[in-house]
């Protein structure tokens, strides 16, 4: 099957010299079903961000729906991995009054 993600020796630090992952290689077939799974603060979130174009990673190589880039994607190559990808963030600002699905639909 064709990897429609695929990281080589992908790593993410901060300038404050926090490495939060190093040395990722991964490869997620089309059809293929992965589960994520670590404690908190471990780098989840951050790993799916720099797969998905997000946030930049320090160093490696990504492949996402055909889009090669290394750091960042070109503001092209975002928009054309944002029509193909949904992310559902960890706190994307919910008003409590309303019933989720409610504030879903009108986002």
């Amino acid at each position: 099957m064709t990897a429609i993600i695929r990281a080589h020796d992908l790593a993410k630090s901060y300038a404050n010299g926090k490495v939060i992952f190093s040395n990722i290689g991964l490869n997620v077939a089309s059809r293929e079903r992965v589960a994520l799974i670590g404690s908190n603060g471990a780098g989840k979130s951050t790993l799916l961000k720099c797969l998905i174009g997000l946030l930049p990673s320090s160093s490696g190589e990504v492949v996402t729906l055909g889009e090669t880039f290394r750091s960042a994607p070109s503001a092209a190559q975002l928009r054309r991995i944002r029509r193909q990808i949904g992310f559902v963030f960890q706190h994307h600002g919910l008003v409590r009054a309303r019933p989720v699905i409610d504030e879903s639909i009108v986002m």
